[in-house]
């Protein structure tokens, strides 16, 4: 009797397993040895009849090499042994597609009316497990990182007017998929919110401050949209919600006259302002309801609609314009709006306070008993720029100023706008006979000039800020000395250019001046003043004083002499000895002083 082997039974237990998906282009073949197989012929392709990539093979894995995304392959396993050959079964699996690209980006690629506070998104490309982001001023973008969600919230508002541009890569287990570059340019969406002034009442052109403030934004380059449901005025862009008679309750709740109107929760989803100018309580103040607490509770809406809408609005809040003639009531209601808003400020709330109660001119700003006339809407429009300037483009604004006795040289003297955190160089000039003291105001306060003593030097404009040079007249230190017996005042004394001083002498007891002298040379004789006139230099004066002098007539009546006789000089304090000789037969009869 004798034996012989069997052949050797099928492959099995194929990994990946027959038909499998999403596999890695990185995968490595294995399978169970059929028994009795002493090698195996390795099978492997794209066609369903796949060939021959190994014979003989010993080892049950099998490195394919990098595989092809998205792609179908076909192996056998044939094992083998002395007795012959088992065919294998034919397996599949197919790799892991790339994922598709992203793409219906939010904004549209070129858009132009993006919110500077926007959010941006686009559609996940088709297999995509995470997205990389790209965002930034230059194309592609500056690389930001890996992210599972479809959206991404630029840190801070963006600069209007200057062009984004955004890419999404789409990653997999299967790779990377780059993405367009996208690029939009923001604006910011302003919203003029109040009552009739905020719609131009008392304008000549129905268009209020909001005309004046749009030439103003665009004459700075600002990229901006007014927004709202009411349009008013024949100008480029006229859109606002000034609602005329409206008091700030009916700004909340809507006007029962006026269903249609809305009220703030209907405007704010519609018109999406990035920042509103909010001018509220003059109707309020008319009907005694002036309430800083109805305010308060715009600005509650305002925030929710911030949070639902993961949105930031700055609110740029007036304490409102006077009437004519003046009410306290009004002054009240400012107060209460100042302490409201300072309190929300101080608790993180973007509220910016501006102050049109002290800009117009009551008795030539106002076209009635409540509403500014077109020169009182300008100097309101001009408040509203200066705080718009800081909120919203992202400029800083320094005024430059200076006292008499020269001026701010560089950048000029006025109103100027800087990016954030520029350095600017700042020079002042003193005129003929003035030198330069300091810097002073509110950039100096916060330690945002490099050297407040030095003529030229530079601010950090990081913050809106104010700077005053400050001049003096040149000065000029006159000395005063007096000789002996006597006393001068004053002995020190320093003098503007140009001005004059007046110095007095004091003689000691029995003296008097004998003259005075300016830098050595004799200028007056006698006197106790003496005037320096138009001081152009540092002088020395010099005050002499001498003993007072006085003359004894001496005589002798008849039938005698005196000796000495006649006219004698003597100083002060001194004594004189006279003698008297009478003639013969005659003595002193007396003396006469």
């Amino acid at each position: 009797m004798s034996f012989i082997i069997l052949p050797p039974s099928q492959a099995s237990n194929p990994t990946p397993a027959d038909s499998d998906v999403n596999v890695s282009v990185t995968t490595t073949l294995s399978w169970m040895a059929g028994d009795r197989a002493a090698s195996h012929n390795v099978y492997f392709g794209t066609e369903s009849t796949p060939p021959l990539v190994s014979s003989s093979y010993t080892d049950t894995t099998y490195d394919p090499g990098q595989l092809s995304n998205g792609t179908t392959y076909y192996w056998r396993i044939d094992e083998n042994n002395a007795r012959g050959t088992t065919t294998g079964t034919i397996w599949s699996f197919t790799t892991i597609p790339l994922p598709g690209q992203a793409s219906l980006p939010n904004p549209a690629d070129e858009a132009n009316n993006f919110s500077v506070n926007g959010v941006i998104s686009w559609t996940a490309g088709s297999n995509a497990t995470l997205h990389i982001v790209y965002f930034g001023t230059e194309s592609p973008g500056t690389l930001i990182g890996e992210q599972f969600e479809t959206i991404y919230d630029p840190p801070g508002a963006l600069e209007a007017g200057v062009t984004y541009y955004w890419r999404i890569d789409e990653k997999n287990a299967g790779g990377t998929t780059t993405g367009i570059v996208w690029s939009f340019t923001p604006i910011v969406k302003i919203m003029p919110l109040g009552d009739s002034i905020t719609e131009g009442a008392g304008s000549a052109y129905a268009w209020g401050y909001r005309e004046p403030l749009y030439n103003s934004l665009i004459n700075s380059d600002c990229r901006f949209d007014f927004v709202g449901s009411l349009s008013d005025g024949n100008f480029a862009d006229p859109n606002h919600d000034g609602h005329y008679g409206w008091r700030a309750d009916e700004i909340l709740n809507g006007r029962t006259s006026e269903p249609n109107a809305g009220k703030l929760t209907d405007w704010l989803p519609v018109s999406q302002p990035d920042v509103i100018l909010l001018h509220i309580g003059t109707n309020d103040i008319t009907q005694g309801n002036q309430d800083a607490n109805e305010v308060n509770s715009i600005l509650n809406v305002i925030d929710a609609y911030e949070t639902a809408n993961n949105k930031d609005v700055n609110v740029i809040l007036a304490l409102i314009i006077d009437r004519v003639p003046n009410a306290q009531a009004t002054t009240l209601y400012n107060n209460d709006l100042n302490s409201m808003a300072a309190s929300r400020i101080a608790n993180g709330d973007h509220i910016v306070i501006v102050n049109m109660q002290n800009v117009l001119n009551y008795s030539t700003d106002m076209a009635d008993v409540l509403h500014p006339n077109d020169s009182g809407y300008a100097k309101m429009a001009n408040v509203w720029y200066s705080a718009l300037v800081y909120v919203v483009t992202g400029q800083r604004i320094l005024i430059c100023s200076s006292t008499e006795g020269g001026s701010v040289t560089q950048p000029g003297e006025g109103t100027f706008l800087y990016g954030n955190s520029t350095d600017v160089n700042i020079t002042a000039t003193p005129d003929t006979h003035f030198h330069f003291v300091n810097w002073t105001g509110t950039g100096v306060v916060a330690d945002k000039v490099a050297n407040p003593n030095s003529v030229s030097t530079t601010i950090r404009m990081d913050n809106a800020y104010t700077l005053v040079a400050n001049f003096s007249i040149d000065t000029y230190l006159v000395t005063a000395n007096a000789g002996a017996n006597g006393t001068v005042d004053p002995t020190s004394i320093f003098k503007d250019y140009g001005s004059s001083q007046i110095f007095t002498a004091t003689p000691a007891t029995g003296y008097t001046v004998d003259k005075w002298q300016l830098d050595d040379a004799d200028v007056q004789s006698g006197g106790t003043t003496y005037t320096l006139s138009t001081i152009t230099a540092g002088h020395t004066v010099v005050v002499n004083f001498k003993i007072l002098t006085y003359t004894i007539s001496a005589s002798a009546g008849t039938n005698g002499s005196i000796d000495p006789a006649g006219d004698i000089t003597k100083d002060y304090g001194s004594s004189q000895l006279f003698t008297a000789t009478p003639d013969t037969g005659y003595e002193v009869n007396e003396w006469t002083l």
